[in-house]
């Protein structure tokens, strides 16, 4: 699966390199999965800062600052909640971009509100902020 992704990951370290930016990840349902893949690139320190491993509410709550009352309203797999850890994550590593990324990687843990597979990405720099919706099938693996 690296191999898939590693193209992906060197597309974002060009960019990052082009523009001199810096880049910070709030992960949840990825487990860190993208922080390892941008490890892999030599060089990327001068622009990965680290991430958080927000795997559970309570550390979108804590460290994340996601407000419960944004959580209770849209749910944690949502696209407000990924523009909140993306923009977080940046003014906590105090970064030029931010990514978020919450879903339901599955094999279970989906509900009548939102199906497996389900991912939220979210971007965020000073001047704007992207979101999308993936609707994902096959195993996590496959994801």
């Amino acid at each position: 699966m690296i191999e898939k992704n590693q193209e992906f990951i060197l597309n974002i370290y060009k960019s990052l390199k082009s523009n001199k930016s810096t880049i910070s990840l709030a992960e949840s349902c990825t487990g860190g999965y993208i922080s390892y893949l941008l490890t892999t690139i030599p060089g990327i320190s001068e622009f990965y800062k680290g991430s958080i491993i927000a795997y559970d509410k309570s550390i979108k709550i804590n460290l994340l600052k996601i407000s419960e009352t944004l959580i209770e309203c849209h749910g944690v797999v949502s696209r407000e909640v990924a523009l909140t850890m993306a923009q977080n994550i940046r003014l906590l590593m105090n970064t030029n971009i931010g990514f978020g990324i919450t879903g339901i990687a599955g094999p279970d843990g989906g509900s009548k509100y939102v199906d497996v597979g389900v991912i939220w990405i979210a971007a965020n720099n000073n001047n704007r902020t992207l979101s999308k919706k993936l609707n994902l099938k096959g195993n996590r693996e496959n994801r």
